[in-house]
């Protein structure tokens, strides 16, 4: 405080002093983190740009010590600006009109304080930024690059969209002709941001077939469907009551990629690969569906009811194409249960009834 009004009395009162200054200290010490902030931040687009992939990335995919990683490499740049600072005590000292023992202090006092401060500040903007975009993801809002298709088109409207997964879906006679259309599918948003296609696993004609919601970020690497955590639970869970994806239950999803951090899939996004789904259950031919999750149950059941109240009472499927109707009962998601344990109990009389089901069709 003592040194305040010597200082703002010197600013400016040299041009040539005005310029070095500014050069020295200003330029570098506002213009620099901001420089790498925007670079930090903005890296998955230059990713896009030096390896040509057109998918938007998403924040929520990021790591999550980004906002750390950013503050520490601002935290470091700020701690240089310093230092270069310091080199130049001389002219500084001059053009601020402090005494060398004063700016010996000063420049002690910035090298600790400056750096944390950024820090501090970097992360907390890096921190809002990442809050906004999952607001925004989490609302279904757009994000990124406009999504593209293969051949550099605007992705069609999700009416259009759906108008072409149902001929596609139509046209499918066999399992393998489905899931080709479904990976030719460019009527939705959610393939150009996720790694694999993740269609279905188990035998044709299988007794059950279970319908999740979408694939999560293992099954999105594998290119299978619930082989993560809850995957695993859903092998248990059904291998109580004598099923499994290898002999008699077929496991699938209502969407065929992954939504950007597992958020919930919009409307316009499940439309348009429903018509897959209905054809899915076609040919599979199950005896019996079980519906795991709000999201399955409500696009299948066209029913607006939360989870809580579908869950364990039995409905018949009768979407297009299928040649009669199909009973098909509703239960928590395996990852639902890994959240809340104190569920499973209710889980478990689902899985009783539906056992009960498919003996009593024998």
């Amino acid at each position: 405080l003592r040194l305040m009004p010597n200082v703002i009395s010197n600013i400016g009162n040299s041009v040539t002093g005005g310029y070095t200054f500014a050069w020295n200290v200003f330029l570098p010490a506002v213009l620099l983190p901001i420089l790498f902030f925007i670079a930090m931040y903005a890296y998955p687009f230059f990713e896009q740009w030096v390896t040509g992939d057109k998918r938007p990335h998403n924040v929520l995919d990021r790591p999550r010590n980004v906002p750390t990683r950013t503050g520490i490499g601002v935290a470091v740049i700020t701690s240089a600006i310093v230092l270069q600072v310091a080199g130049g005590d001389d002219v500084i000292s001059v053009h601020l009109g402090l005494a060398d023992e004063d700016l010996v202090w000063v420049l002690r006092f910035g090298f600790f304080i400056f750096p944390v401060a950024a820090f501090l500040v970097t992360r907390r903007v890096c921190v809002a930024l990442q809050r906004a975009d999952r607001r925004r993801l989490r609302a279904g809002l757009p994000y990124g690059i406009a999504p593209q298709s293969p051949d550099g088109a605007a992705a069609p409207p999700e009416p259009a969209a759906a108008a072409g997964a149902r001929t596609l879906a139509a046209a499918a006679s066999s399992l393998a002709e489905l899931e080709s259309a479904v990976r030719g599918f460019a009527g939705c948003a959610l393939k150009r941001t996720a790694t694999n296609t993740v269609f279905g696993e188990g035998p044709a004609g299988a007794e059950l077939m279970v319908i999740g919601e979408a694939p999560g970020a293992d099954e999105d690497r594998l290119g299978r469907p619930f082989v993560g955590r809850s995957g695993q639970l859903l092998d248990r869970m059904l291998a109580t009551i004598g099923y499994d994806r290898q002999r008699n239950a077929y496991i699938t999803n209502v969407l065929f990629w992954r939504p950007p951090g597992n958020r919930k899939p919009t409307n316009e996004e499940t439309a348009a690969c429903l018509p897959f789904v209905w054809r899915h259950i076609a040919l599979v031919r199950p005896r019996a569906v079980m519906l795991a999750g709000g999201t399955a149950a409500g696009a299948l059941l066209r029913r607006s009811d939360g989870i809580m109240r579908l869950r364990g009472r039995w409905f018949d499927l009768d979407g297009e194409g299928l040649e009669e109707k199909i009973p098909a009962i509703a239960t928590y998601h395996p990852s639902f249960l890994l959240r809340s344990p104190a569920r499973k109990g209710e889980a478990w009389k689902d899985l009783l009834a539906l056992q009960s089901k498919l003996k009593d069709g024998q």
